[in-house]
């Protein structure tokens, strides 16, 4: 600060510790607001990040179900009519409706054909997996189990079965009526089919990119054993993860 000399004597202005303290304390209180507010800040930009994750998963499981066509629902065939009468009114003879209904079953038995000569996997079906019960999580070790709960791993048999019934809905297809994009993305799946995977259905870890339960990391793999070791899902051997899906556990 500026000294005054008097008399060869250097003299400094007097420093007031009340204002200073005042200062000090100002200070603390915003730095403690300046804290609650990256807190908050961070909270909101955490639950943006779940929200816009959730938002994604659900857009592409849309988009999924609207390109190999879950959303089309399945028309009823019209039923096969019984009566003598034709729609003006003339009766019709009876041999004739013999033959009518004989012609019917024919078209029937040609549509069935044709429905299971459609694509390599009929028509694509998946069966659901029988879900967990609290006494099966019980016989599950404990160091095993952890803190995993029996919703989440629902969740997870739900996601499994979700992405199989998107796959083979795909392969269900017939091929000459595939896209250029889905011709890559069959050629994808028969290239991680092995002899082990041969007649059985499973998903691997490309086809769960979207799962919450399943992701790769340690929640995702101790969910993983769990349901193996519940026998829900058994593991193919090789590289690439492959999760055959044991579907006989499902409900009749």
């Amino acid at each position: 600060g500026r000294c005054f000399d008097f008399g060869g004597e250097s003299m400094k202005p007097e420093i007031d510790i009340d204002q200073l303290e005042r200062l000090a304390e100002e200070l603390r209180k915003r730095v403690l607001e300046s804290r609650d507010f990256l807190e908050r800040a961070e909270k909101i930009k955490k639950g943006a990040v779940q929200r816009q994750r959730s938002i994604l998963q659900a857009l592409c499981n849309l988009q999924a179900e609207a390109r190999f066509g879950l959303l089309n629902p399945t028309s009823p065939e019209p039923p096969i009519a019984h009566s003598s009468e034709t729609e003006e009114g003339e009766l019709v003879p009876k041999s004739k409706i013999g033959e009518k209904a004989k012609s019917n079953s024919k078209k029937t038995v040609k549509k069935s054909t044709k429905s299971s000569r459609k694509g390599k996997f009929g028509d694509g079906h998946v069966p659901k997996i029988r879900h967990i019960d609290a006494m099966e999580l019980k016989s599950v070790p404990k160091y095993m189990r952890g803190r995993i709960t029996l919703q989440k791993l629902n969740e997870a048999i739900d996601e499994l079965h979700a992405a199989a019934v998107v796959k083979y809905k795909l392969l269900a297809k017939s091929y000459h009526k595939l896209r250029d994009s889905e011709h890559r993305k069959v050629a994808e799946y028969r290239k991680m089919e092995n002899e082990e995977t041969k007649g059985k259905q499973f998903v691997c870890d490309t086809d769960l990119c979207f799962s919450k339960c399943l992701r790769r990391d340690g929640t995702g793999r101790a969910v993983v054993l769990i349901l193996r070791n519940l026998n829900r899902i058994k593991r193919a051997r090789g590289k690439a993860s492959r999760y055959i899906l044991c579907t006989h556990h499902a409900p009749s």
